[in-house]
């Protein structure tokens, strides 16, 4: 069961965070938009690397297009590193939200029950006199 909730969680949750963890990155990060940038470069200079990696046909690459290929997956890598570090990044920054957001309710809470406490004190004392 929980490994079903996992799953439902990560399906509904983990596109969402990506989504505005890549679009900060490529709006606001340098080294992240010249990576972009640079795989937009390779992959117009060099279309084989779109056909390896969507194709099934057997392709031959020169020497040229090999380093190109090598460049694409290291820049792919150093990506997702960043994409997966603000990702941690934004869920700590959700956990000081939530956690300030608990801490104003928890007081909010038992500034209630005081009231309440105060006002039953009152009429208990009021009975008595």
């Amino acid at each position: 069961m929980q490994k079903k909730l996992d799953a439902l969680w990560l399906e509904i949750l983990e596109p969402q965070i990506d989504g505005k963890v890549v679009s900060y990155l490529s709006s606001c990060h340098p080294d992240y938009k010249k990576l972009r940038r640079r795989q937009e470069e390779l992959v117009e200079g060099y279309p084989s690397i779109i056909a390896l990696e969507v194709g099934n046909d057997e392709i031959t690459l020169s020497k040229r297009e090999h380093q190109a290929l090598r460049e694409y997956l290291d820049n792919q890598t150093e990506m997702e590193v960043l994409e997966k570090s603000y990702s941690v990044y934004y869920a700590q920054a959700a956990m000081l939200f939530y956690k300030e957001l608990l801490k104003k309710l928890y007081q909010e809470i038992n500034r209630e029950e005081e009231c309440q406490e105060d006002e039953s004190g009152e009429s208990e004392n009021t009975a008595h006199e």
